[in-house]
């Protein structure tokens, strides 16, 4: 098993063998070679589906809507009842207008009908949850080799040689503080000079 990361293209049609098919394109970004899938594969394809803002119980739901006749007016699109009277609020779960798309989906068992080595593009038979250009994620039942350009891709670090490490430590100056000395004088030399003042006065 294999997970890979594809972009979703515009769907189109393709003719195989008298009969079309209406195919979405992913291209394959993770680097492998696909030289091991062929025609009749199922995938399980996930992806974020459209958003589409907030949304009826008719769009949302598939609400039927109410009658378009006999007095109705301006209900033609309501939800209509969302409750009994008996427990006096409205119990989770009922189903209402509200935010719809944008989330994520899973769709099982999705066949390929056909495949573009040169542009590593698989055409997927049916529609793949999110709008055109968006990233979706295939999980393949076969194992896919990663190619070559990927394993040169990889950066070795090369260890450090002493030589370099040494000229380095010699270019680092290192700054010089210039002492500054001062003479102190003794303590005995100013009680004697104090002395001989006080004696002169």
């Amino acid at each position: 098993m294999t997970k890979l990361i594809g972009k979703k293209q515009k769907m189109t049609h393709l003719f195989k063998q008298g009969r079309a098919y209406g195919v979405t394109p992913v291209q394959v970004v993770t680097k492998v070679d696909l030289s091991n899938m062929k025609e009749g594969d199922l995938l399980t394809v996930s992806g974020t589906s459209k958003g589409k803002g907030f949304a009826g119980v008719v769009k949302r739901w598939n609400f039927k809507g109410g009658p378009k006749t006999h007095g109705q007016k301006h209900s033609h699109r309501a939800p209509g009842s969302i409750g009994a009277t008996a427990p006096q609020r409205v119990i989770p779960g009922v189903k209402m207008g509200g935010r719809l798309g944008g989330e994520r989906h899973t769709y099982k068992n999705l066949e390929v009908i056909a495949i573009d080595l040169e542009n590593m593009t698989l055409m997927i038979n049916g529609a793949v949850p999110g709008k055109t250009g968006s990233m979706v994620e295939l999980v393949v039942d076969a194992e896919l080799p990663v190619t070559e350009e990927t394993l040169a891709e990889e950066v070795v670090e090369a260890p450090v040689a002493e030589e370099t490490v040494a000229e380095e430590a010699e270019a680092v100056e290192v700054p010089v503080t210039e002492e500054v000395v001062t003479e102190e004088t003794p303590a005995e030399e100013v009680v004697t000079e104090v002395k001989e003042e006080v004696k002169e006065e």
